[in-house]
């Protein structure tokens, strides 16, 4: 966690997805995820998510996916709504003055 916190403040996000990858990993390991969230995270990172990961209580529920850009985000949440599922896109951060 204090790795993620550090690379979103040094807006790494390459390293914030790797690090978002390799927790998803971690819970399939531990048996949290389920084939539905292996396969919506899949189908972010292949259509372009730096990272992505289950979120919530696992076994269901819910992915988040690191898209630092509007087109890539919409790219991602459109090959997840085609199969079906739901999206919702939100933007994260800080704006600073000056921006």
């Amino acid at each position: 966690a204090y790795l993620a916190k550090d690379a979103l403040q040094d807006e790494d996000y390459q390293e914030l997805g790797k690090l978002m990858n390799e927790n998803h990993k971690l819970l399939q390991q531990i048996e949290v995820s389920s084939r539905e969230l292996d396969f919506l995270v899949k189908l972010a990172r292949d259509h372009g998510a730096l990272g992505a990961k289950l979120t919530g209580g696992g076994l269901g529920g819910n992915i988040i996916a690191l898209t630092p850009d509007r087109d890539l985000q919409d790219n991602v949440a459109n090959a997840i709504e085609k199969e079906g599922f739901q999206t919702l896109k939100t933007v994260i951060g800080v704006r600073r003055s000056g921006e």
